[in-house]
């Protein structure tokens, strides 16, 4: 955010930092949980007029009830960048979504490869994924 306020012959810059973080080995603990002392911390800076907010490869519904403590008031990046939600009223603000010719392309190459991936999407207004049960791998097993 740049704001320039010209007073006489002097230009005064003023600009804000926007501190971005990951969630996965980042803001979260070992046990998937932000601190109470740095949900708090973060809070209060938000309170007084810090710019913060999350990116993360997660969904929206994984990340934020884990960062539910954190009052955040500007949108977040969910699944790698796909998605930017608005974090108070969980509004997708904006979606970078594969074409139907990449969806195929991709759904080819990857039967082809004998690879079951997690598929998540958005129907309906409500997030939702699916997955073949019977040939998902050992670390996809211990994900879900």
């Amino acid at each position: 955010m740049d704001i320039s306020t010209t007073l006489g012959r002097e230009s005064y810059r003023m600009e804000k930092t926007l501190y971005l973080t990951d969630l996965d080995g980042t803001l979260l603990r070992s046990h998937q949980k932000v601190s109470l002392f740095t949900a708090q911390t973060i809070s209060r800076l938000v309170e007084q007029g810090m710019l913060f907010s999350y990116a993360t490869a997660r969904s929206f519904v994984t990340a934020e009830p884990l960062t539910r403590e954190i009052r955040g008031r500007i949108p977040v990046i969910v699944y790698n960048g796909a998605l930017i939600v608005d974090h108070q009223t969980h509004e997708i603000l904006h979606s970078h979504v594969f074409s139907s010719q990449q969806v195929e392309e991709i759904y080819s190459q990857l039967m082809h490869s004998a690879v079951f991936p997690i598929v998540y999407g958005h129907i309906g207004g409500r997030e939702v994924f699916c997955y073949c049960p019977t040939q998902i791998n050992e670390a996809t097993r211990v994900f879900l």
